[in-house]
């Protein structure tokens, strides 16, 4: 047997015409088909379909072909099953092993970064229906886990497997594994396409809305069907030329597709379909009005990275600790979130804007809160706490804490419900990318910061007021305030939830107003709008912002507190010991409701 193979594979690196069938495009390297050399044992299934292979007749060996480097000299005994298919992918089962026909069992070996499999007999393929090759790799031992053989990335999943380090796999009674959604490069030897399949596919260049890629053909004519991924093939766009390669401009930008291409060897003549080949357009340049409510995570072409903050940052990798959650831990999704607690270093990117040549001013705005860990209360940045907006004038190619559009940190205040920030970027041209950065090295207190609604748009003529605050807060009392571009406002303020309307509001000729006569330990929350004097503009509301009064101090003697809930409002629990200057923590304690 060995003698054999070694002939075989000398003739195979001297003669260039064989009778084979070569399918893949080795644009997969990561995957653990046909064998795990990882694990002590394995076993894989991959279905190849009729409409590629393109032939029929008597298959008598196949090869795969190894990433450059790979070992199995611990993997090499294997039990090779082929067979007649309907599927053209897995449904969530494996093909019951007993329909197939076993065609190779014994060791094999990697020469010139190929494994072929001669079989013990032919198996008479149809040409009609699908194949499917099922390997079983039956040696106790390992490799390492980057010995693997190329595949190719499928639209759906042609490839099933399951690996053990300890137990032999039988393949007639096998349960569990996972789908993939690749095929093992292959190689059938002993059939041969009466119009041969093209070969090296490859995408030679992509931008925002172009793709060129080109193939090695056998003849001149040639279709190319493109579409976008999940498309199926045969319902893509159609594309004729007598060259060897194609370039299309007419793509979408940040969208997967696919693309298959096949040889037109005379009328009525035609190859398989050879693909599909994978590949995605770029990001491209967004163009306001641009809005990102962040309903799927990670949003079309945001990205995040994380690294220190300096005068020209350098980005350690592209992980980020910003994830998705609730708004303001309210549900699980809908806007972005960063927990604030240690070793924070994290940067939310978006993509692309294009501000323009200056002709048209735009602004910035997005809602933002802060809460405690993982709940709802109102929570404060500790010393060593910041949030920045950071505008990057080169398109991302560099970021500075100089370009820095807003900023959060410890003795800013910032609710735990939606807050609009509003930024002017009328200082700014061309193609611009904007950042969130979140920064906190020291494991103390353990806040959440969110980000919705990012908005950039046309500035209108009468601007919004923004940063809206309520300070000097007692039981019956606050003080609002806000910075605008004019002297006249309008405000108005109620119970949380209060819907608005034109009888309740108030006109202000400065940028503050202290209100009175409020009740105490209750949520308000409010809106202001400013009055363009200049040409009697009225801007958008700006708003909810909301506020708690303090509880009311109380006057002996009070009436009695029968405690028919925990923590009755105004009491509060906390944790600490009591010494001569006690520090107490304010959280849940130990303290609970008992039936007296």
């Amino acid at each position: 047997m060995k003698n054999f193979l070694l002939l075989i594979i000398g003739l195979l690196n001297t003669f260039s015409v064989f009778s084979q069938v070569s399918l893949g495009f080795a644009n997969n390297q990561d995957s653990p088909v046909p064998i795990d050399a990882y694990y002590g044992y394995s076993y894989s299934q991959t279905i190849y379909l009729a409409s590629s292979i393109g032939t029929s007749g008597d298959i008598d060996s196949i090869c795969y072909r190894a990433i450059p480097g790979t070992n199995i000299s611990s993997s090499s005994n294997w039990l090779v099953l082929i067979g007649h298919t309907p599927l053209s992918e897995f449904g969530g089962a494996w093909i019951n092993a007993n329909t197939l026909d076993t065609v190779f069992q014994g060791t094999v070996s990697l020469t010139n970064d190929t494994v072929f499999v001669p079989f013990d007999e032919a198996f008479s393929y149809n040409g009609n229906e699908n194949i499917l090759v099922a390997v079983v790799e039956q040696q106790a031992g390992y490799n390492g886990f980057s010995d693997k053989f190329y595949c190719t990335s499928t639209v759906n999943p042609q490839s099933r497997y399951t690996a053990d380090d300890w137990t032999p796999i039988d393949p007639y009674t096998v349960n569990g594994g996972s789908q993939l959604n690749v095929f093992s490069d292959i190689t059938f030897f002993g059939i041969t396409q009466s119009c041969a399949l093209p070969s090296n596919l490859v995408v030679d260049s992509i931008t925002h809305n172009t793709v060129a890629f080109s193939w090695n053909g056998n003849n001149s004519d040639f279709e190319v069907d493109l579409g976008v991924d999940g498309i199926p093939l045969g319902q893509g766009n159609i594309f004729s030329t007598v060259l060897d390669s194609i370039s299309i401009d007419t793509l979408l930008s940040a969208t997967s597709y696919r693309i298959y291409v096949r040889e037109i060897c005379g009328v009525g003549d035609t190859s398989a379909w050879f693909g599909p080949l994978l590949f995605t357009t770029d990001c491209g340049s967004y163009t306001p009005d641009y809005l990102e409510e962040f309903i799927d995570f990670p949003p079309l072409c945001w990205e995040g990275k994380k690294g220190l903050i300096s005068d020209s940052t350098t980005f350690e990798s592209q992980n980020s600790y910003w994830d998705d959650d609730g708004f303001g831990n309210v549900g699980n999704s809908g806007a972005i979130k960063i927990n604030l607690y240690s070793n924070v270093r994290e940067w939310f990117i978006s993509p692309t804007i294009d501000l323009g040549d200056g002709s048209t001013s735009y602004q910035l705005s997005f809602d933002v809160a802060l809460t405690d860990y993982g709940g709802t209360n109102s929570a404060s940045f500790a010393s060593d706490d910041s949030v920045f907006v950071i505008i990057s004038t080169d398109n991302g190619l560099t970021w500075s804490d100089d370009n820095k559009l807003h900023e959060w940190y410890e003795g800013i205040s910032l609710a735990n419900s939606a807050e609009q920030i509003i930024i002017d970027l009328s200082d700014y041209t061309g193609l611009v990318k904007i950042a969130f950065y979140a920064f906190s090295p020291i494991a103390n207190n353990d806040i959440d910061f969110f980000v919705d609604n990012f908005l950039i748009n046309t500035k209108p003529p009468c601007t919004q007021p923004t940063s809206l605050s309520a300070s000097n807060i007692t039981d019956t009392e606050a003080t609002l305030s806000w910075i605008g571009p004019d002297t006249v406002y309008f405000l108005e303020y109620g119970l949380v939830g209060f819907t608005q309307d034109t009888n309740n509001i108030i006109d202000i000729n400065n940028d503050t107003l202290n209100l009175s006569d409020l009740l105490p330990n209750t949520d308000y929350e409010f809106y202001v709008s400013s009055y363009c004097t200049e040409d009697g503009d009225t801007s958008t509301w700006s708003g909810p912002y909301s506020f708690t009064t303090l509880c009311q101090t109380l006057t002996a003697p009070t009436s009695t507190q029968t405690f028919e809930i925990v923590a009755p409002d105004c009491w509060q629990e906390a944790k600490g010991l009591i010494s001569d200057s006690t520090q107490l923590t304010f959280s849940n304690s130990l303290w609970t409701d008992y039936n007296y």
